[in-house]
């Protein structure tokens, strides 16, 4: 089971809901694919003794022209130019070899900067704790960033891509949760009407403080749970995008997922529980935030808007998204995804539909 999650430099959504539910995404899923700009480093930093000097100074230009820094961007061109014609000029004089040696102490120094910064950057964003699921290839980063580099891939196609395959699985963080109170689609003076059914599937806490190796400690047992759980949500995914999300069919989606979880309901309630980190975790702190991890279904037309509605995608692209899947499915049919957000009791208004408690 993996799990598809996309963040754009024009997306309305916070580093700290990504961060939790990328991590949460990791226990459960098989396999996280990122799509967006947060980790454009890490291959970087992963291969930092096998990086060239262009490759530096492409990331080198590439920082700036992405923070608006373009005169820095022109003068680490220029540098760049000045040092290769040095390198490449025959029968260089004692003087040019010293100027050499200045040019090429210059790019030891860019490139400690670089390693320097950056490093320091994730470890403080605590990204650094990525690094061993990105090195086990069960954390995939696809960078999106047009804004500095040509994108062999439109966001579009990539969506179209991704929600055509059927290994994967739409997961998003708790910001599709907030509302534009203008959104057409959901206008202020008519009353919410439920746009998708969500059922809580496990509750974790916080994993902000982890380090990469606890969290892949804690990742391999639930692994072990989570063997026997993958082929219930699979099949339950086949069932149900037959049927159209409507009032018509809401019975009939309600069953599956309220019903088809509560078959491991034991297992998830214990996958926390006896968790050794949460529970020493739970025995030292008083204020711990805890974030659930919830299976939803919603129908394709209305899963898309989800992009569009958090500025990672525009109308002409839902549009082109919309037309594009229409051509092999009914986009009034159903679609499963997942959602990491903070535990809460109350949904009033977000059209959520949870299990009752009993």
């Amino acid at each position: 089971m993996n799990l598809f999650y996309v963040k754009t430099h024009a997306a309305v959504m916070s580093f700290d809901p990504e961060m939790a539910a990328l991590k949460t995404g990791l226990l459960f899923g098989r396999k996280v694919i990122s799509v967006g700009f947060n980790f454009k480093f890490m291959k970087l930093i992963n291969d930092f003794d096998k990086v060239t000097d262009k490759q530096i100074v492409d990331y080198c230009v590439k920082s700036y022209v992405f923070n608006g820094q373009q005169a820095n961007a022109d003068n680490m061109r220029s540098f760049f130019k000045l040092l290769t014609d040095v390198r490449n000029t025959r029968g260089k004089t004692k003087d040019g070899m010293a100027y050499l040696a200045k040019l090429e102490k210059q790019l030891q120094n860019h490139k400690k900067d670089v390693y320097e910064q950056v490093t320091k950057m994730y470890i403080d964003y605590k990204i650094d704790s990525l690094f061993p699921f990105f090195n086990d290839t069960t954390f995939e980063v696809i960078n999106y960033i047009p804004e500095i580099e040509t994108m062999k891939e439109s966001i579009e196609d990539i969506i179209i891509r991704y929600l055509t395959t059927t290994d994967v699985y739409p997961y998003f963080d708790e910001s599709m949760f907030n509302f534009n109170p203008e959104d057409e689609s959901n206008p202020p003076d008519k009353p919410r009407v439920r746009f998708m059914n969500s059922q809580i599937l496990f509750t974790v806490p916080d994993l902000s403080g982890f380090t990469g190796n606890q969290l892949m400690i804690i990742r391999n047992l639930f692994r072990e749970k989570m063997n026997e759980i993958y082929p219930t949500i699979d099949q339950m995914r086949r069932d149900i995008e037959g049927y159209q999300y409507n009032q018509e069919n809401q019975k009939t989606i309600k069953d599956m997922i309220y019903e088809r979880p509560r078959l491991h309901e034991e297992l998830f309630d214990t996958i926390a529980e006896e968790n050794i980190y949460f529970q020493q975790l739970k025995n030292s702190k008083t204020d711990i935030i805890y974030r659930n991890l919830m299976i939803s279904i919603t129908s394709i037309k209305t899963l898309v808007h989800f992009y569009k509605r958090r500025n990672i995608i525009d109308e002409l692209q839902e549009e082109y998204i919309l037309n594009n899947i229409g051509r092999h499915k009914n986009i009034e049919n159903c679609i499963v995804f997942f959602t990491n957000k903070i535990k809460s009791d109350d949904n009033a208004g977000t059209g959520i539909e949870t299990k009752p408690e009993v």
